[in-house]
């Protein structure tokens, strides 16, 4: 028997809420958020993230005034709407963005953090593995992309005797190989 966690129960309700509501709802994935928990704004406001978690790239649907004060101090910066960090260019020489014509569609300074963060430290990732071979005539994010969609990740393999002293342990793998499904699956295979 499957023991149902909080969150198969919320999925479920969420899948059920999306398909009675989808129409009624705007804004895609945060529309159905919204309308899902609709009232996290007023339950237990010790819950919510300080605004330094939760800034918007763009100061229009930011409170202006606490964006003034706590910009710099940015955790979190989600890149709303359809115009992206990597939608533009960066000279890793110069630390330059090009492409970047209107400060309100997306803040100059968030865009040039995140184009040093990714040249920084995911960029020697990429180059390390073979996935991007020259940088010296800038970096162009969709090329980029299109190289890292090419990847193939795969988990570390374990022994089965090391998967087993995890279980043991209480290092249970339950999102991979001791999943619900795969577990149901095993057994299934045996009584068959």
């Amino acid at each position: 028997m499957h023991a149902f966690k909080l969150k198969d129960v919320l999925s479920l309700q969420m899948m059920a809420f999306s398909t009675t509501f989808f129409f009624f709802l705007s804004g895609g994935d945060q529309g159905l958020l919204n309308s899902f928990f609709s009232s996290w704004a007023t339950t237990d406001i010790n819950k919510h993230l300080p605004f330094v978690y939760n800034l918007s790239s763009v100061s229009t649907y930011s409170y202006l005034p606490a964006f003034k004060v706590f910009g710099a101090n940015a955790k979190v910066v989600h890149f709303l709407g359809r115009i992206k960090p990597w939608h533009f260019s960066f000279d890793p020489k110069t630390k330059s963005v090009s492409g970047m014509h209107d400060p309100a569609v997306v803040q100059p300074e968030f865009l040039k953090l995140w184009w040093e963060t990714f040249s920084t430290r995911i960029l020697p990732l990429l180059t390390e593995h073979g996935v991007v071979k020259d940088t010296s005539s800038g970096l162009k994010a969709e090329e980029i992309a299109e190289a890292v969609s090419q990847l193939s990740i795969e988990a570390p393999t374990i022994s089965s005797e090391e998967r087993k002293e995890r279980w043991e342990q209480g290092q249970i793998d339950y999102m991979g190989e001791d999943s619900f499904e795969n577990i149901k699956r095993r057994l299934d295979s045996f009584l068959k």
